[in-house]
Parts: C-alpha cells; structure tokens; sequence
C-alpha cells in the first residue's frame, strides 16, 4: 500500500525555540543571540540569559534575565508570570549554550514542560534529548547540527 500522508518533520512541527545562555558576558550574549535568530528565521524565539541584572538593560526587554535573585529562599521564582510560557501545552525546543551545570539551570530546566531539550555533549551536564560532540566553543555548528537533525526527524 503506498503511503500518501504528509510527513511533517519535527523542525516544522515545533513553532517555539528557547535559548538558554549561561556563563557569558554581553559580546557572547549577544552574538549567540543574533545567530540564533539567523537560523531559525521562520520561528519564535525566546532567549533566556543567566546572568548579571544588567545584561538585562543592555540586552533589551524581549530577553528573560535570570540570576540567584530570581529565586526567593525557598528556591520557588520569584516572578512566575515571565515564566508562564514554559509551562504552555505547545511544543518546544530547548537549545542550551552552556557546558557546566548549576542549580539554577537544573531549576530552569524543570520548569519546562512538553519540551525536547537540545545541547552540548558533555560529560559535565545532564543528559539531554538531544545531544550532539561538538566542541563548546563552536556555536555555529551546533546550530548547523541541530537545524540538520530536526528536519530529518
């Protein structure tokens, strides 16, 4: 029987990309986050940067800023409302740019539902849905590598 059903691959499937930058100053930041934009033109963005509050008022307001201060003592966020998104029913991409853990990206990743989480290989993070060798410094080809993959899933 010949199958005439469209097949959509994932990277078609999925209208939301999340990016999430650890350890890095504004240059990296920014950069990380007009390379992002570039390959994934056609999709919603969202860039959460963990960091200092004053990438906050450099990098522009359609980037979430988070540091230990967004937590309160019980470790619950502080604002839930920018956070909303991340617990929506719609299907998402998670790209992580960042090769060590802390706990306040453990607590970020958690927060994230109906999520494939996408990011280096490493033996210093936690395993993700979607991981691929590259080394941490080469951002663009890990964008090259998850752009490829996700169209022929």
């Amino acid at each position: 029987m010949i199958d005439t059903k469209i097949k959509l691959s994932l990277f078609e499937r999925v209208d939301d990309f999340y990016f999430v930058i650890a350890d890095c100053d504004y240059s990296k930041a920014n950069k990380l986050i007009s390379l992002s934009r570039d390959y994934f033109k056609d999709k919603g963005h969202k860039f959460i940067v963990i960091g200092e509050e004053e990438l906050s008022q450099k990098l522009g307001g359609e980037v979430i800023v988070m540091n230990k201060k967004s937590l309160n003592f019980f470790g619950k966020w502080k604002s839930p409302d920018e956070l909303n998104s991340l617990a929506s029913e719609r299907k998402k991409i998670v790209v992580h740019f960042y090769t060590e853990n802390n706990k306040l990206v453990n607590k970020l990743m958690n927060s994230f539902e109906h999520a494939i989480h996408v990011g280096y290989s490493n033996e210093k993070l936690t395993n993700f849905d979607i991981s691929f060798r590259i080394s941490d410094s080469n951002e663009k080809q890990l964008l090259d590598q998850i752009a490829k993959y996700l169209k022929q899933l």
